[in-house]
């Protein structure tokens, strides 16, 4: 299954595993914040639901990420202080969303968003929390939440075209792609993704349009040379399709060194890690 910029989409049409509960709310957010807090000393979070608790164990990546370790206890700290501040509460979200801990950042990012309903920022930071929780009916809702509160938001666009996309709502997908692209023209990621959508339509002239551009705007951008290697394979243009996956490959790609692999017989390892990921 091809992979778009924002995520990928774990099986079915807007899989929905079970809903997820936010933390608290009104008067309690100081209250749910200090409990969070406890609980993570304890190594355990607790989410408040209907007057209970409900214990889950710390993801293990956290524990061995002691830079982000660090941030979160910095940004917890300045919460307690100022337990109102919406954007303090978005950083904090983010930070447990780069550390894996995903109910955690589903939780702060509701906080922010009780106090502040129209922050779209928030709203898809909580839908990528959703997405790789798989709960892409709850990711969806949050995409289309952030385009109701700010309508030129292009990553919120780009966000739940990746979900329509990997859903196979392929013209759904173009069309958020089209708007992100229009909203910011140098949108890289929204060219790569747009080029996939049209390549799983075998609009492959389209495709080559959009990768294409993408290098140009990023001629080191790895995930673009092996998604249009894949196309140059895809209509017969293997010796194309060997040059950029090898480009993919020294620039860190593990897809493209395993297509060059499977297509060279020679054993290929990326030269570096490509940077990068959602913000």
């Amino acid at each position: 299954m091809p992979k778009y910029f924002g995520g990928r989409l774990a099986g079915g049409l807007l899989k929905k595993p079970g809903v997820l509960t936010g933390i608290g709310s009104g008067k309690k957010l100081r209250t749910d914040l200090v409990m969070i807090v406890m609980s993570r000393r304890r190594g355990t979070i607790m989410a408040v639901v209907a007057g209970t608790l409900l214990c889950v164990l710390v993801a293990g990546t956290f524990m061995r990420n002691s830079l982000w370790r660090a941030e979160i206890s910095i940004m917890k700290d300045a919460l307690l202080k100022s337990p109102n501040n919406t954007r303090a509460y978005n950083n904090l979200g983010c930070a447990y969303n780069a550390a894996h801990q995903y109910s955690d950042a589903i939780g702060v990012f509701t906080i922010a968003l009780r106090i502040d309903p129209r922050f779209a920022n928030a709203y898809t930071n909580r839908g990528l929390a959703y997405k790789r929780l798989g709960n892409f009916d709850r990711a969806l809702e949050d995409y289309t939440a952030a385009i109701e509160a700010d309508p030129a938001f292009e990553k919120a666009y780009n966000d739940r075209g990746v979900v329509f996309a990997e859903a196979h709502l392929l013209d759904r997908a173009i069309r958020d792609f089209t708007t992100a692209l229009s909203l910011a023209p140098g949108y890289v990621n929204a060219y790569v993704n747009r080029g996939t959508a049209f390549r799983n339509k075998r609009q492959y002239e389209a495709a080559l349009a959009d990768y294409n551009k993408a290098l140009i705007l990023n001629p080191d951008l790895a995930k673009a040379y092996a998604d249009r290697g894949e196309l140059y394979l895809s209509t017969g243009r293997s010796g194309l399709a060997v040059g950029d996956f090898q480009k993919a490959c020294e620039l860190g790609s593990e897809t493209g060194c395993g297509r060059l692999e499977k297509i060279t017989g020679k054993k290929t390892s990326p030269s570096y890690t490509e940077k990068g990921g959602e913000k």
